[in-house]
Protein backbone atom coordinates (compact mmCIF):
# COMPACT_ATOMS: atom_id res chain seq x y z
CA UNK A 1 0.00 0.00 0.00
CA UNK A 2 1.50 3.32 -0.99
CA UNK A 3 1.54 6.11 1.57
CA UNK A 4 -0.02 9.49 0.86
CA UNK A 5 2.21 11.94 -1.02
CA UNK A 6 4.62 13.35 1.60
CA UNK A 7 4.93 16.64 -0.30
CA UNK A 8 1.23 17.27 0.25
CA UNK A 9 -0.25 17.82 3.66
CA UNK A 10 -1.12 14.35 4.92
CA UNK A 11 -4.83 13.78 5.53
CA UNK A 12 -6.00 13.79 9.12
CA UNK A 13 -7.83 10.67 10.28
CA UNK A 14 -9.73 10.63 13.58
CA UNK A 15 -9.88 7.18 15.18
CA UNK A 16 -12.71 6.76 17.71
CA UNK A 17 -12.36 3.50 19.63
CA UNK A 18 -12.93 2.78 23.32
CA UNK A 19 -10.65 -0.29 23.38
CA UNK A 20 -7.10 1.01 23.88
CA UNK A 21 -5.39 -1.93 22.15
CA UNK A 22 -7.63 -1.71 19.09
CA UNK A 23 -7.23 2.08 18.98
CA UNK A 24 -3.43 1.80 19.20
CA UNK A 25 -3.39 -0.79 16.40
CA UNK A 26 -5.48 1.34 14.04
CA UNK A 27 -3.41 4.42 14.90
CA UNK A 28 -0.19 2.52 14.14
CA UNK A 29 -1.50 1.22 10.79
CA UNK A 30 -2.59 4.70 9.71
CA UNK A 31 0.56 6.39 11.01
CA UNK A 32 2.82 3.94 9.17
CA UNK A 33 0.82 4.63 6.00
CA UNK A 34 1.62 8.34 6.33
CA UNK A 35 -1.62 9.73 7.72
CA UNK A 36 -1.82 12.21 10.56
CA UNK A 37 -3.84 10.50 13.29
CA UNK A 38 -5.99 11.90 16.06
CA UNK A 39 -7.53 9.53 18.59
CA UNK A 40 -10.53 9.57 20.89
CA UNK A 41 -11.58 6.97 23.42
CA UNK A 42 -15.25 8.00 23.38
CA UNK A 43 -17.91 9.61 21.24
CA UNK A 44 -17.99 12.68 23.46
CA UNK A 45 -14.21 13.13 23.15
CA UNK A 46 -14.47 12.71 19.37
CA UNK A 47 -16.97 15.57 19.18
CA UNK A 48 -14.64 17.77 21.26
CA UNK A 49 -11.80 17.07 18.83
CA UNK A 50 -13.99 17.68 15.76
CA UNK A 51 -15.17 21.02 17.13
CA UNK A 52 -11.53 22.18 17.00
CA UNK A 53 -11.46 21.42 13.27
CA UNK A 54 -12.89 18.63 11.16
CA UNK A 55 -10.67 15.71 10.20
CA UNK A 56 -10.49 14.45 6.63
CA UNK A 57 -11.92 11.05 7.63
CA UNK A 58 -13.30 9.34 10.74
CA UNK A 59 -12.79 5.69 11.70
CA UNK A 60 -15.57 4.98 14.17
CA UNK A 61 -16.31 2.05 16.46
CA UNK A 62 -20.00 1.30 16.95
CA UNK A 63 -20.24 -0.08 20.48
CA UNK A 64 -18.84 2.39 22.99
CA UNK A 65 -20.03 3.37 26.44
CA UNK A 66 -21.98 6.60 26.58
CA UNK A 67 -22.34 7.96 23.07
CA UNK A 68 -22.11 5.05 20.62
CA UNK A 69 -20.71 5.32 17.11
CA UNK A 70 -23.95 5.67 15.17
CA UNK A 71 -24.93 8.58 17.40
CA UNK A 72 -21.57 10.25 16.69
CA UNK A 73 -22.08 9.70 12.97
CA UNK A 74 -25.55 11.27 13.06
CA UNK A 75 -24.03 14.26 14.90
CA UNK A 76 -21.35 14.59 12.19
CA UNK A 77 -23.96 14.45 9.43
CA UNK A 78 -26.15 17.07 11.14
CA UNK A 79 -23.36 19.69 11.21
CA UNK A 80 -22.48 21.70 8.08
CA UNK A 81 -18.72 21.59 8.75
CA UNK A 82 -18.65 17.79 9.08
CA UNK A 83 -21.61 16.58 7.02
CA UNK A 84 -19.36 15.45 4.14
CA UNK A 85 -16.51 13.96 6.21
CA UNK A 86 -16.24 10.28 5.26
CA UNK A 87 -16.93 7.78 8.04
CA UNK A 88 -15.71 4.19 8.15
CA UNK A 89 -17.34 2.10 10.84
CA UNK A 90 -14.95 -0.43 12.35
CA UNK A 91 -16.68 -2.97 14.53
CA UNK A 92 -16.66 -6.54 15.81
CA UNK A 93 -20.42 -6.53 15.20
CA UNK A 94 -20.79 -8.25 11.86
CA UNK A 95 -24.52 -8.74 11.39
CA UNK A 96 -26.25 -7.41 8.29
CA UNK A 97 -28.80 -5.58 10.45
CA UNK A 98 -26.05 -3.72 12.33
CA UNK A 99 -24.23 -2.85 9.10
CA UNK A 100 -27.45 -1.44 7.67
CA UNK A 101 -27.99 0.64 10.81
CA UNK A 102 -24.45 2.00 10.43
CA UNK A 103 -25.13 3.02 6.82
CA UNK A 104 -28.51 4.52 7.79
CA UNK A 105 -26.71 6.63 10.42
CA UNK A 106 -24.58 8.10 7.63
CA UNK A 107 -21.56 5.80 7.43
CA UNK A 108 -19.75 5.50 4.11
CA UNK A 109 -18.17 2.10 4.68
CA UNK A 110 -17.94 -0.72 7.20
CA UNK A 111 -14.96 -2.86 8.18
CA UNK A 112 -15.43 -5.89 10.43
CA UNK A 113 -12.90 -6.74 13.14
CA UNK A 114 -10.57 -8.50 12.79
CA UNK A 115 -9.57 -6.89 9.50
CA UNK A 116 -6.82 -7.06 6.91
CA UNK A 117 -4.59 -3.95 7.06
CA UNK A 118 -4.36 -3.71 3.27
CA UNK A 119 -8.11 -3.80 2.74
CA UNK A 120 -8.65 -1.25 5.51
CA UNK A 121 -6.02 1.12 4.08
CA UNK A 122 -7.47 0.77 0.57
CA UNK A 123 -10.87 1.81 1.88
CA UNK A 124 -9.34 4.80 3.71
CA UNK A 125 -7.43 5.87 0.59
CA UNK A 126 -10.46 5.47 -1.70
CA UNK A 127 -12.81 7.43 0.57
CA UNK A 128 -10.28 10.23 0.93
CA UNK A 129 -9.82 10.39 -2.84
CA UNK A 130 -13.58 10.52 -3.42
CA UNK A 131 -14.00 13.17 -0.75
CA UNK A 132 -11.23 15.27 -2.34
CA UNK A 133 -12.84 14.97 -5.76
CA UNK A 134 -16.20 16.06 -4.35
CA UNK A 135 -14.58 19.06 -2.66
CA UNK A 136 -12.86 20.05 -5.92
CA UNK A 137 -16.13 19.77 -7.85
CA UNK A 138 -17.90 21.95 -5.28
CA UNK A 139 -15.19 24.64 -5.60
CA UNK A 140 -15.52 24.61 -9.39
CA UNK A 141 -19.30 24.81 -9.17
CA UNK A 142 -19.11 27.84 -6.82
CA UNK A 143 -16.93 29.71 -9.35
Amino acid sequence: MSAPDPSASAPVVLVVEDDAMARDLVEQILDEAGYRVLAAESGARAIEIVRNGPPDLVVLDIMMPGMEGREVCRWLRANPTTEAVPVIFLSAIDSLAEKLKAFEAGGNDFVSKPFDDRVFLKKVKDLLRLSGARTSMERIRRR
